[in-house]
């Protein structure tokens, strides 16, 4: 069963925006956890989580 998180439009908007502009260390951890690379988890990269974005998050 999938969850329904309240998310405004401007946080989803601020999150992309932070996807485009990382740092090297954020790019660099990405590569690392994508994929599922780490126990098979999934993880998402700049997540909003009201009322916060998240830089990593394990869904």
């Amino acid at each position: 069963m999938k969850r329904s998180r309240s998310r405004s439009k401007e946080a989803i908007e601020f999150a992309q925006s932070k996807r485009r502009t990382s740092n090297e260390f954020s790019t660099d951890v990405w590569q690392w956890i994508r994929n599922r690379q780490i126990q098979g988890l999934k993880f998402r990269r700049e997540y909003p989580i009201p009322p916060y974005t998240v830089d990593f998050g394990c869904v």
